[in-house]
């Protein structure tokens, strides 16, 4: 059955409705591209992010699989405030 709506924040509503779907479990903890769970990033890794990064709050994480690096920038913020008002609706 398909979605009745493109509409991020109408889907995300429709989406939590039919599955019972929980926004805020384990946000940010698997890699973007290969879906493999995010482990600390080692020295080296952390290193390749920005100064102002490794300076901020939260962990540096990586992917065991494709050495993707992830970081809590203000893109996390900002997706984290969406999926709390989407666990809301």
């Amino acid at each position: 059955m398909a979605l009745a709506t493109e509409a991020p924040d109408q889907a995300a509503e429709e989406l939590r409705s039919r599955l019972g779907l929980d926004w805020l479990a384990a946000p940010f903890s698997r890699c973007q591209l290969d879906n493999a769970q995010l482990r600390p990033a080692g020295a080296r890794q952390a290193a390749s992010v920005p100064e102002t990064a490794r300076a901020g709050a939260g962990p540096i994480l990586a992917c065991p699989e494709c050495g993707r690096v992830y970081w809590p920038g203000s893109h996390v913020r900002r997706m984290r405030a969406r999926l709390e008002r989407w666990q809301q609706l």
